[in-house]
């Protein structure tokens, strides 16, 4: 094809020029004239940016413009974590111990934790703690103090609380069946602090000799019998006396009556109101 390469090159006029596409923006463009050598010919059309091909350019906002160690220090910090209550339960055979701290949880909302639940839910979970303790019940071995208060520590971090809950029986955790031995409590108590008051449940010998046939039937044995009582009471008059002597407040309920009898008086000693926490 024949081109007259000779001939100069046609005026390039201006976006506003009739062979060049325009945008509409309210205002005439200026409409200058680019004379363009015969050498620059063929790249012409690639001179003329477009809308398109035009970079967006950034504009700075107030916000923008402070310094961003500025920025996060105007932001107020986070509220600290609201500190758990714990009451130490603790009653021996036929107190009905679970069942108050049921009715305790039930009507003040507080979190109710049983030894036995927290240690099943520990297994399943198959953290560290709990492949501990699976390998030692499955080889019929004594849990150390020092995996129970870890198991403990991992169960108390697991349960939200509201900032409205703190000081309030919201934030109280009832810790039914552990700790229940002098070892046991230390090792609970460094890891994880001392309880804010203790419950302990007593019943006579001779109810709790009758509430336990009654549950048992003709499965009561006498012997058994005894043996719980006694393993109990070696165990709780040690830890009580500790918990006084480090200034736990004790709160000793008869648990002679009824459960509701003996709710209300639970309810009368640890005056839950407003607050909680040690007078």
């Amino acid at each position: 094809v024949a081109t007259a390469a000779a001939e100069p090159s046609p005026p390039v006029r201006s976006a506003a020029s009739p062979t060049q596409p325009t945008v509409a923006t309210g205002k005439p463009e200026p409409q200058s004239v680019v004379h363009i050598g015969p050498a620059k010919a063929a790249a012409a059309p690639a001179a003329l940016p477009t809308v398109a091909q035009a970079a967006p350019v950034a504009t700075a906002t107030a916000a923008d413009s402070t310094p961003m160690p500025e920025r996060a220090a105007s932001l107020p910090p986070p509220p600290p974590p609201v500190a758990k209550q714990l009451v130490l339960v603790l009653g021996g055979p036929g107190t009905g111990l679970s069942e108050q701290c049921a009715l305790l949880a039930e009507q003040f909302g507080c979190q109710h934790l049983v030894v036995g639940r927290v240690m099943r839910d520990a297994v399943l979970s198959e953290s560290e703690e709990g492949k501990r303790v699976a390998t030692l019940l499955n080889d019929g071995k004594n849990l150390p103090a020092e995996l129970y208060a870890a198991v403990y520590q991992r169960a108390l971090a697991a349960i939200p609380l509201e900032q409205a809950a703190a000081r309030t029986p919201l934030a109280a955790v009832l810790l039914d069946g552990y700790p229940r031995t002098v070892e046991n409590y230390h090792v609970f108590a460094a890891a994880l602090g001392a309880p804010v008051m203790a419950i302990v449940l007593e019943l006579s010998d001779a109810a709790t000799r009758d509430r336990a046939e009654q549950a048992e039937g003709e499965l009561y044995d006498e012997e058994a019998f005894l043996k719980r009582l006694g393993g109990f009471a070696k165990r709780t008059a040690p830890l009580v006396s500790v918990l006084e002597a480090n200034g736990v407040p004790v709160h000793r309920i008869d648990a002679n009556g009824t459960d509701a009898e003996v709710h209300s008086a639970v309810c009368a000693a640890v005056r839950w109101g407003a607050t909680l926490g040690r007078a």
